[in-house]
């Protein structure tokens, strides 16, 4: 099959309530998951605030210039990451709870207008309301949907509640929290032109850096405790202890996220791929993960054959699983499929994707 913009994805049934959509339901059970993991890290975070904070101010008294611009960049870094992810996590998860139980999803004309630097950050979207394009800033949309919105011009959305939104793409049944900025945003534009093969070279790097971005942390913890270390202890004695907390937490981190080492693979595996065959399947149950993701498997049979065989997914996300299930056909990357190799196993033109295996 080649890759058109026909979504194998289906679009949200329009008037029933968001959440009585299954796979709607699966993604808002994972954010509630995550929301009451953040509730935890809260604590952890602030502490870390505070206790740099008294580091700098102890640099500044002991006249310890070098050490206080270090602690003090730490601490700004700190309290950024704390404004930027607590704050509106503390804030949005109930509002987007709310939407999505008590009202439908309503498609919108939208078009992307300003993207962040750092683009999984913060990007502005634009979408037609009864007064006229309404702004919405919209935390962590990946490239890969953001070029849905880009490409076909159009989003799904429920609120607002208050000012808050939730929205969606065509093609996934994820969602983001959005929200009416308080105070007008300047005029801004952007443009990218995409195709349905970009699209899945995007989600493909995007499940690749979510495989990876869990190993930040120790690299944080290389930066704090050295700069906590520097000037209170021996050399040779910070320098054993952050060896030793770093690897431990490397270990730790390596141990947790083992199972998405296939995602690694997923860019190579669609760098160059503008076909696809679809698969009938019958998803057995699954479980998910905390980070959303679940080890799965589904009934198969390859073209040509008779005998039964499995799809097997260590880490297959929430948006992949739900939509096979509903769906009951998923398309693998290439004109063949060789059992015991590894395989993108995804929805054409989609932002939808996942490492699986033939067994």
């Amino acid at each position: 099959m080649a890759v058109t913009w026909e979504r194998a994805v289906p679009d949200p049934g329009p008037g029933r309530i968001a959440a009585e959509d299954a796979a709607t339901a699966a993604v808002l059970g994972v954010r509630r998951a995550t929301d009451e993991a953040g509730g935890k890290r809260r604590p952890v975070v602030l502490s870390l605030v505070a206790i740099t904070a008294a580091l700098a101010v102890f640099d500044l008294v002991g006249d310890h210039v070098g050490l206080f611009f270090a602690h003090l960049a730490l601490l700004l870094f700190t309290i950024w990451m704390a404004w930027f992810f607590l704050r509106p996590l503390a804030r949005s998860f109930p509002a987007v709870e709310h939407l999505v139980t008590t009202l439908p999803w309503r498609q919108v004309t939208a078009r992307v207008v300003r993207v962040a630097r750092v683009s999984w950050l913060s990007t502005v979207v634009e979408i037609e309301e009864p007064e006229g394009f309404v702004p919405l800033r919209v935390w962590g949309l990946p490239a890969a949907h953001r070029g849905m919105i880009s490409g076909l011009a159009t989003a799904w959305v429920v609120g607002p509640h208050e000012s808050w939104y939730a929205i969606r793409v065509p093609g996934s049944p994820l969602f983001w929290t959005a929200r009416r900025p308080g105070k007008a945003l300047s005029p801004g534009t952007f443009s990218e032109r995409v195709d349905p093969v970009e699209i899945t070279r995007r989600t493909a790097a995007w499940r690749r850096w979510r495989a990876l971005r869990p190993y930040l942390s120790p690299v944080f913890t290389l930066v704090t405790m050295s700069t906590f270390g520097i000037g209170w202890l021996t050399t040779s004695t910070v320098w054993v202890v952050v060896v030793v907390l770093v690897g431990y937490q490397l270990l730790l981190t390596q141990k947790a996220l083992r199972h998405r080492k296939p995602d690694l693979r997923l860019p190579a595996l669609v760098q160059h791929t503008r076909a696809w065959t679809r698969l009938t399947v019958r998803v057995h149950p699954w479980t998910l993960r905390l980070d959303g993701t679940a080890e799965a498997t589904a009934a198969v049979t390859l073209p040509g054959e008779d005998e039964e065989r499995h799809l097997y997914f260590p880490a297959a996300p929430v948006d992949f699983l739900s939509t096979a299930a509903a769906t009951g056909a998923v398309w693998v990357a290439g004109s063949s499929v060789v059992p015991g190799t590894p395989l993108a196993v995804g929805f054409p033109g989609c932002p939808v994707l996942a490492a699986g295996e033939i067994r």
